[in-house]
């Protein structure tokens, strides 16, 4: 800061007027650079710190001198590219470097950015050229960036070491650099053909139009006051006296004004001018014809004369909803920027009603238009729309697509370099800012209304839409002719008979009091059953009683399909039908009465019964009842009479659960035999020895005179090792030792005894017991 003004006290001194840019006062840079653009400026040199190489457009000057000079060589091209342009009005810019003479900064400092910039503003790219000489602190090298490289000369310098050599080998790598590039792109020109000999086809700089002003700074300043409700009075020396609310000041547009009075100078760039401009754009600017007046009583009124026009009586009105419309012109501010560039004009649109309207409520839609407009919807201004034409002006248009053609040159060129790619993808990316500025035109409104009225006393409505300043009305209901009154009213107010198709008013057609349906009333009868009245094309009649009535009145029987009442039906109690009364049947198990199709009867005891409480055999494929059947462990059925005795156990089996033990043949169940080769397992157990039970011994003298017997041996020969009765009691299977050869040689015999008979039954099994178990034979 101490450098700026030093600077600037020097140049006044020698006659020069000199602006100052610094970030210690915004308002006050914006009124620098609005002087120093003026035309011829009131700023001839702008003294700037560091907070001027970002963000400026300062297209307008050609000289630029590095007072304090940067090592970074990219702050020196942010410097540069303050000044050289899209925009700017010179072929060629001019840039000193400030160095002090026969310091170290001469010696190194302004060597090597002197070569850097030489060479970069012949290959064109500092970036490329740091790549190529090493010294860029982006690529990642342990060379460090350019600015590192310096600060080792420097010390090394200041150090009193020799620096010579290291200083040309840093030059020596710029010119390395540079012709390494410039090799490169010989190798391209011949691998694609050069471009000396053809035309440039890259994106051509876009022919944008200069800023027209309607106005000029003072006349605009003086109009904006007056527009805000202030009373401006003029006073000598072009100074003018402002009075808005309760509060007075002086301003002047020219500095060589009156300072006296303690003024405010407002021009262009100047922080009042700034914010007067800021407070124009916020109320909005608008010249707006209001077509309608007293909207609502005009609505009101066209709604009745449309009602009396068909001799309707016009009852009450009630507001639906209100279409702001506007037709005219709008003035939108539209600024579009890129990273080191950005282009603004003002662009008429051109607005139409069908695009620029909104829908209000009713209290919204009817209010006179204030003073100030916040919110431009309250003029029916799409702002969606306003935006869209906007984006189309040819200048902001051509102003994009020059940079968007740069942004896809620059990013082929970056190759795969996907740091650099989204670098430039950002930077040359146009982005719009929108404001609206003004607005011209007319203002109508379009009104949904829902108009009440009476037509013999009955009461209809309709939905209109009105339009209050011409009288225009829209969406209304086409007209129709009543065949019974001979009338024509509106379409809505009609109904078809739904019985003959005839069309009349509503309040002429009855209504069916079960459906709703409209019809003539010659087309109504009353039911017998409960007094309503009905349509008579939907009549039934009981086949019982005879009675008649609407058909939602009846029920249909199941069985005869014929009409009748629910007091006369009775309902099955599986199928839920109903059926007239007598025609049910009682199942004689479950005791339900049920339609005759539900019911079977048993093959064994004749009973009729519900189906599912029958089975059928599989041996038979009789249907008979489950509570008597008998079960197969396979769950398949027989009755009792097709059922066989277990011998052993006594008890009723399914054929298909029987097996013949192939000890003593008889038929037995297959929980009594073992497996695969199927025999008694009690008997088995016996012989084999496992089991020694010695039931109902008291007979067992008797057994042994029975097998002595039957084995043709003497009572002393057979005896009886073990017994056991069977489950329900009637038998014994018996083991008898049986001794032969003068009692050395001994063999078992195996039987089943009848206790209740006396006898033995079945075959006798003979055989040995061996170390394995029992063998017959």
């Amino acid at each position: 800061m101490e450098t700026q003004t030093r600077i600037r006290t020097f140049l006044e001194a020698q006659g020069i007027k000199v602006g100052i840019i610094n970030g210690a006062s915004g308002p006050r840079n914006q009124e620098t650079i609005a002087r120093f653009r003026k035309n011829p400026p009131e700023f001839r040199v702008i003294v700037s710190t560091e907070a001027g190489s970002e963000g400026l457009n300062l297209q307008v000057a050609n000289v630029l001198v590095n007072y304090d000079l940067p090592w970074n060589p990219m702050i020196v091209e942010q410097r540069i590219g303050r000044v050289q342009r899209l925009a700017s009005e010179y072929a060629s810019v001019s840039v000193f470097n400030i160095i002090l003479s026969g310091t170290f900064e001469e010696y190194i400092v302004g060597r090597l950015m002197e070569k850097l910039q030489m060479a970069s503003h012949a290959i064109g790219d500092i970036e490329s050229l740091l790549d190529a000489a090493g010294i860029n602190d982006d690529n990642g090298q342990e060379n460090g960036s350019f600015e590192d490289k310096i600060r080792e000369l420097v010390i090394a310098s200041l150090a009193d070491k020799n620096v010579e050599q290291a200083t040309r080998m840093a030059e020596e790598s710029i010119a390395e650099a540079k012709r390494i590039l410039e090799t490169q792109k010989e190798n391209i020109d011949n691998m694609l053909g050069g471009m000396n000999q053809a035309e440039y086809d890259g994106p051509m700089a876009p022919d944008l139009p200069g800023v027209e002003r309607s106005m000029n700074p003072s006349d605009f300043t003086l109009a904006a006051f007056k527009s805000l409700g202030a009373r401006v009075t003029p006073q000598p020396h072009g100074v003018y006296l402002v009075e808005e609310g309760g509060i007075r000041k002086y301003i002047y547009f020219e500095e060589n004004a009156s300072a006296a009075l303690n003024g405010t100078l407002y021009a262009p760039g100047s922080a009042a001018f700034l914010r007067l401009v800021s407070r124009i754009i916020a109320t909005g600017i608008y010249y707006v014809n209001n077509l309608d007046h007293n909207p609502a009583r005009k609505s009101e009124t066209l709604a009745h004369q449309w009602v009396r026009n068909f001799d309707g009586s016009p009852d009450k009105v009630e507001f639906k909803e209100v279409q702001l419309c506007f037709e005219g012109n709008a003035v939108v501010r539209v600024r579009a920027t890129v990273a080191h560039d950005s282009y603004e004009r003002l662009v008429d649109v051109s607005c139409s009603p069908d695009e620029h309207n909104n829908i209000q409520a009713e209290r919204l839609g009817f209010r006179r238009l204030p003073d100030e407009i916040e919110n431009p919807s309250v003029l029916g201004i799409n702002l969606d729309k306003l935006e869209q034409a906007a984006e189309q002006d040819e200048a902001i248009s051509e102003f994009s697509c020059f940079y968007l053609e740069r942004q896809v040159q620059e990013m082929r060129a970056a190759g795969d370099d996907e740091r650099k790619r989204k670098k430039l993808e950002n930077d040359f990316t146009p982005r719009l800012e929108m404001s609206l500025v003004s607005v011209e035109g007319r203002l109508y409104r379009r009104v949904k209304v829902k108009t009440q009225y009476l037509i013999d006393n009955f009461e209809y409505d309709s939905i209109l839409t009105v339009t209050p300043h011409t009288g225009e009305l829209n969406n209304v209901p086409k007209m129709g002719r009543c065949a019974l009154s001979g009338k024509t009213v509106p379409k809505t107010c009609l109904k078809q008979c739904q019985v003959t198709g005839t069309i009349a008013l509503q309040h002429l057609l009855a209504q069916c009091e079960f459906t709703e349906a409209k019809v003539l009333d010659t087309e109504l009868a009353v039911s017998e059953v409960s007094g309503r009245r009905y349509r008579r094309d939907e009549q039934m009649c009981s086949i019982v009683s005879g009675k008649k009535g609407h058909k939602s009145e009846f029920l249909i029987c199941h069985e005869t399909r014929q009409p009748l009442l629910l007091s006369e039906a009775e309902q099955c109690e599986i199928s839920g039908n109903y059926v007239r009364k007598g025609i049910l049947e009682q199942c004689e198990v479950s005791q339900k009465r049920v339609l005759p199709s539900e019911l079977a009867r048993c093959a064994v005891t004749g009973k009729r019964v519900l189906k599912k409480f029958l089975v059928i055999s599989s041996l038979s494929e009789r249907r008979f009842l489950e509570e008597i059947a008998i079960q197969s462990a396979t769950e398949q059925y027989c009755t009792p009479l097709e059922a066989k005795s277990c011998f052993w156990s006594g008890r009723k089996c399914h054929p298909d659960d029987l097996r013949v033990c192939n000890l003593t043949g008889l038929s037995i169940h297959f929980e009594y035999a073992t497996r695969n080769n199927p025999r008694l397992q009690s008997l088995l157990d016996l012989l084999n020895g496992i089991n020694r039970t010695a039931n109902s011994r008291e007979i067992w003298n008797t057994l042994t005179i029975k097998i002595a017997e039957i084995l043709g041996r003497s009572k002393d020969q057979c005896r009886v090792e073990s017994a056991i009765l069977s489950p329900d009691g009637q038998s014994l299977a018996v083991c008898s030792e049986v001794r032969t050869w003068f009692g050395f040689k001994v063999r078992q015999a195996g039987f089943v005894y009848s206790i209740g008979n006396y006898s033995v039954v079945g075959r006798v099994a003979h055989g040995q017991r061996k170390s394995e178990g029992w063998l017959e034979g």
